[in-house]
């Protein structure tokens, strides 16, 4: 083998090992060396390919489906109608830059509270159906919604996923069904849920928009 042919030979080897990283393999088609994730990692080199990062996803956050309304802490009860802590009506999705409604909650589950904290005895029963939490605005103070008593109430928006672009409009019966100062806009907090079953006082499944909500509240949901 003469000189210049070895120093040829020893120059395409060279290149050859320059452009594999760990882990590389020979694409049996072509002899080119295939990425991997560390070539991605550092910026694809030469033996970058179309598929670079296929197998890499960017982690993604809780996606949320479903709004919660929770009594805070210092709920009590109305001296006329006897409910116990935030009546919850409805609640309403709207687009947050031109306020058109998106719709009513169309499905609900809830964990209403005994309402023992504060208030003599638990809520009717008819006063505790999470049912009632769907749909438009239609309580008053014989019915019609859910008497939280404590506890918290979920709703989704039918497959509608819940992110800034939305604003939130509570709905509970206060001073505005009731009219005089025996009725009282009780405090609530508001957040969203990943689903209608979200469990918001004990699992990693929900965030709180706001803590000091009263009556007819508009919460703009935001970045989170």
């Amino acid at each position: 083998m003469n000189l210049a042919f070895r120093i040829v030979l020893s120059s395409a080897i060279a290149l050859t090992v320059a452009a594999c990283d760990p882990g590389d393999t020979l694409d049996p088609n072509t002899g080119e060396p295939t990425i991997t994730e560390a070539d991605a990692s550092n910026g694809g080199g030469a033996d970058a390919t179309a598929d670079v990062g296929a197998d890499i996803e960017d982690p993604v956050g809780p996606r949320y489906f479903a709004v919660y309304v929770a009594d805070t802490p210092d709920y009590d009860c109305s001296p006329i109608s006897k409910n116990h802590g935030a009546d919850i009506d409805a609640a309403e999705l709207k687009d947050s830059l031109t306020g058109d409604s998106i719709g009513f909650v169309t499905n609900a589950a809830g964990a209403p509270g005994d309402g023992s904290a504060n208030c003599k005895g638990t809520p009717a029963a008819d006063k505790q159906v999470p049912d009632e939490f769907v749909g438009a605005p239609d309580g008053d103070l014989s019915g019609g919604f859910v008497a939280l008593a404590g506890g918290y109430i979920t709703g989704e928006f039918g497959a509608t996923e819940i992110t800034s672009a939305y604003t939130i409009q509570i709905y509970e019966v206060g001073v505005d069904e009731c009219g005089d100062q025996n009725c009282k806009d009780d405090p609530m907090e508001v957040g969203l849920a990943t689903d209608a079953s979200c469990d918001v006082f004990s699992n990693g499944c929900s965030i709180m928009l706001s803590g000091t909500a009263v009556g007819d509240a508009t919460i703009p949901v935001g970045a989170f």
